[in-house]
């Protein structure tokens, strides 16, 4: 399941208009916000996809921009939600 949340998080990041951006660029400490790949439409978004496929719920208090600053940070974020 860890592979899936680095892949799924990854894949979705390339579909949200930067059309320069592959799923190789985005190692787990590229900056999203600083890079123009998230704004906040783009979190809520990402949300969305997150809570759909992994099922989880991410509160209104985790949409805080730490969480949304790089890969790792949005990877870690899932994880801490999964179970076990």
């Amino acid at each position: 399941m860890a592979n899936d949340v680095e892949e799924g998080v990854r894949e979705f990041l390339t579909t949200l208009g930067r059309a320069d951006l592959a799923v190789a660029d985005l190692g787990d400490d590229y900056r999203l916000i600083d890079n123009e790949v998230l704004d906040s439409m783009g979190i809520f978004q990402l949300v969305e996809m997150i809570e759909d496929r992994f099922g989880v719920t991410i509160a209104d208090e985790e949409l805080a921009p730490e969480h949304f600053e790089t890969v790792g940070a949005v990877v870690q974020l899932v994880r801490s939600k999964l179970p076990g």
